[in-house]
């Protein structure tokens, strides 16, 4: 297969074979949170059900500095990672964008539409959907790590059921 080659990859072929084989192994994670696009939420509700997380969607805009700070500084912290990749499925919807996003109805509309649709009138918000889809969980406002992993951990486990998220963050943060 490779004896045509006139570069050293029979030497570098095995190497190559055992990062990619890492990068698919089963846990791995493929990639960073919120990376990816929502342009079919049904898609992204069964996705997120046959891995066995719930879908949770991140509304930015492209000029919003608090969604640019969550990015740098929420998104990007590994126990943020370990945990939203576990828990949930992510997808990102630019408000601001063109084009067309299929909504959990089946109906293409605008990304703007969408938002309002689910009452985000700001950025940045997250949507929390059950796994038939079903819009579980809404919060608006900017988060720090710490913030951002007791939500996960607020909505995954139905506390709001209970209380409200700012006497759950409050009550968790002494913990």
């Amino acid at each position: 297969m490779l004896a045509g080659c006139r570069f050293p990859c029979r030497r570098f072929f095995p190497v190559i074979a055992l990062a990619v084989c890492a990068f698919l192994a089963p846990g791995a994670v493929t990639a960073a949170i919120f990376s990816i696009p929502a342009t079919d939420l049904p898609a992204e509700v069964k996705a997120a059900k046959a891995e066995g997380r719930r879908l949770l969607v991140f509304f930015e805009l492209s000029d919003c500095p608090e969604c640019r700070t969550m990015e740098r500084e929420v998104f990007s912290d590994r126990r943020v990672q370990r945990q939203f990749d576990r828990l949930y499925r992510t997808a990102r919807i630019a408000v601001d964008t063109k084009g067309a996003i299929v909504d959990l109805d089946g109906e293409a509309r605008a990304p703007l539409e969408i938002a309002r649709k689910l009452t985000v009138y700001a950025t940045p918000s997250f949507a929390f959907f059950l796994p038939d889809g079903t819009l579980e969980y809404r919060h608006t406002g900017n988060l720090s790590a710490d913030e951002f992993l007791r939500l996960g951990q607020f909505v995954f486990g139905a506390i709001y059921e209970e209380q409200s998220f700012a006497d759950y963050a409050q009550s968790s943060a002494h913990h």
